[in-house]
């Protein structure tokens, strides 16, 4: 799926009160921009954002492209009294791994809690402080390093050089990467074998929604509903 130019109080996508695992991979969002005067101040921490997860548990969202978000790449939430089934969802064991962030806003992830991981993401264009655990108490605005010391995240996670643009009438992405992004294993036995296009990538691949990164696009359509 390709997500632009999109004006909402909310996300590009939106994940809400979900027990059982989930998985959201090789999507393309680029550009989320706050509708003026509609983000309800339950959400004004979250929304405007690539996705905003609600009282969702297990979730994966790996080898996206997510860029241009006015807020945040992927934010989290509880809903810790909202009941589904007998209990409520308590935004915990979500997993972000191998996605790009490009210029993300005040954050790339903001996971509710500690009790998530992020791994093999790459980041380009963030402030600093990018990756956060909002609760309990004051929340921890982390980088990799610091993830990675107290957390045990990003043990293959990387910053990176990235300048994208995207027209949104055409769906033509112009794309390139500074420096080299190793490629690395799928996780936790979960195989996302192809990439945006339906490249085969097998076992290893680059983070992100493409299996090849050596060559700056140019123009590229990355229109889902044409040839490829």
């Amino acid at each position: 799926n390709v997500f632009t130019d999109i004006l909402t109080a909310h996300a590009g996508i939106w994940i809400e009160g979900t027990h059982e695992q989930d998985q959201v991979d090789n999507n393309i969002i680029f550009g989320v921009k706050e509708a003026e005067k509609l983000t309800p101040p339950e959400v004004e921490t979250g929304g405007d954002s690539g996705f905003y997860v609600l009282g969702t548990d297990k979730l994966i969202v790996a080898n996206n492209l997510i860029a241009n978000c006015t807020r945040t790449g992927v934010h989290f939430r509880t809903e810790e009294i909202r009941i589904i089934g007998n209990r409520g969802g308590l935004s915990r064991e979500d997993k972000v791994y191998n996605n790009i962030f490009y210029n993300t806003g005040e954050s790339s992830i903001n996971f509710e809690n500690e009790h998530n991981e992020a791994d093999g993401n790459v980041y380009a264009g963030p402030r600093s402080g990018y990756l956060k655990i909002l609760t309990p108490g004051r929340p921890e605005l982390l980088d990799i390093l610091a993830a990675r010391d107290y957390h045990g995240w990003e043990k293959n996670g990387r910053t990176a050089s990235i300048q994208a643009t995207l027209d949104p009438d055409k769906l033509q992405l112009t794309l390139s990467v500074n420096g080299d992004i190793p490629k690395i294993k799928t996780f936790n036995g979960v195989s996302i074998t192809s990439d945006f296009f339906g490249t085969r990538t097998g076992e290893e691949r680059l983070p992100g929604a493409f299996a090849d990164l050596s060559q700056p696009f140019k123009d590229r359509s990355i229109d889902p509903r044409g040839v490829r």
